[in-house]
């Protein structure tokens, strides 16, 4: 697909494997811990077609695959049914920045909705109050960057103490300006996290990629 990192599924032997069964025992909804230090974030994924709900389904209706390497987590997650995301617990200790490979994703974070496809991402930080709506056949590209390096990484670069908190506008248009380079940025370190020699296996290139 075009402007989507290539996903080899033999790479995701690397990865934390997450499968959630829905057996029609309950509402449609999987709970998902965030795998950080420190972080109460939980997901939830409910399905949303409620005549789903009491049917036991022979074949995962969601994958969760994720990869920590020093202080970035990588996950990629699959959902064969439209489905909804809720966040509950504390707010992340990391922003995500989200790349949708197929289907469509919208966030709706403070009432207002920002839509996901292949051509358009987000950027978010998860916390409680903010929900994903995704479509049937969906599937997206999740990299976690830890919130206090990167006010550090910008204070370093601006040579000043940030005023006031950090905060991203949701929506990035892949095709633009330097959403564009930073597309090419999160593609590398996509790649990179499937592979068992990469800059995963260095902490000093790792170190070098994270800055």
């Amino acid at each position: 697909m075009p402007h989507s990192p290539p996903i080899n599924p033999a790479a995701l032997t690397m990865f934390e494997l997450n499968e959630p069964r829905y057996d029609g025992r309950s509402n449609g909804t999987s709970r998902v811990l965030e795998r950080s230090d420190g972080s109460s974030t939980v997901y939830n994924y409910q399905l949303l077609d409620r005549a789903l709900w009491r049917a036991k389904l022979t074949t995962p209706a969601l994958t969760v695959a994720t990869r920590r390497a020093g202080s970035i987590i990588a996950s990629i997650v699959e959902n064969q049914f439209a489905t909804g995301v809720s966040m509950e617990g504390g707010e992340s200790p990391y922003w995500c920045f989200l790349t949708q490979l197929r289907g469509r994703a919208a966030l709706i974070s403070r009432g207002e909705e920002t839509l996901a496809t292949e051509h358009r991402g987000l950027v978010l930080r998860p916390a409680p109050g903010t929900r994903l709506r995704v479509s049937d056949d969906a599937a997206r590209w999740n990299l976690f960057l830890d919130a206090a390096e990167l006010v550090r990484a910008l204070e370093h670069a601006l040579d000043r103490s940030l005023s006031a908190p950090l905060q991203f506008r949701p929506d990035l248009e892949w095709n633009n300006g330097l959403a564009s380079s930073l597309k090419g940025q999160l593609e590398f370190v996509g790649r990179e996290f499937q592979r068992a020699d990469g800059i995963t296996s260095s902490p000093v290139a790792l170190a070098s990629a994270t800055d």
